[in-house]
């Protein structure tokens, strides 16, 4: 699976460069060839609202026959191969990153929000305005589990005007509690 279009370049504060993408591309044969996933096709190829039309991010379960892409408008799933996707989320918003634990846990940051799943399915709100929860906060923002420890997990984020490192947060409880 390869997603297309730039949406952190396109669609960012700067306005310009980037290009919008086409969907998701699915390889059958080792990556041989590769075909369009018609599911993932924009309606609008020139409409920047199309959250298909920027995959920023690509993750697939572990453990479960479920594939994650980050796009323009939010997260989406499929538990077909890529012929159906579904929306988990309702924010609507832009879905920074996707990461996986080795155990399944899916950790995900869109829009100005932090979001775990422990099926793979459901997700849980885990951010706030509470020292111990994931800071809410506008601009890009990037989550890793550490493959020696699921239950470390680290993210940072960066300054919504000048891309700038904002700050760097911790978590050793599997993104229970962030410090």
């Amino acid at each position: 699976y390869f997603g297309t279009g730039e949406g952190f370049y396109h669609f960012s504060a700067q306005g310009s460069g980037g290009i919008l993408g086409e969907g998701i591309y699915k390889s059958s044969n080792g990556g041989s060839s590769f075909e369009l996933l018609s599911a993932t096709r924009p309606a609008d190829p020139n409409n920047a609202q199309d959250g298909w039309g920027e995959v920023n991010v690509m993750a697939s379960h572990p453990t479960k026959d479920i594939i994650y892409a980050g796009i323009g408008n939010g997260l989406r799933l499929s538990e077909d191969g890529g012929a159906t996707w579904t929306n988990p989320l309702t924010t609507g918003s832009i879905c920074w990153d996707v990461s996986i634990s080795s155990e399944g846990v899916v950790h995900v940051v869109a829009g100005a929000k932090y979001y775990r799943s422990t099926d793979g399915l459901s997700f849980e709100e885990k951010s706030g305005t509470s020292l111990e929860l994931f800071p809410q906060v506008s601009g890009r923002k990037r989550i890793k589990v550490a493959p020696s420890n699921p239950n470390y997990v680290y993210a940072l984020a960066a300054n919504e005007s000048d891309d700038c490192l904002r700050w760097v947060r911790q978590s050793t409880d599997g993104g229970n509690t962030w410090i």
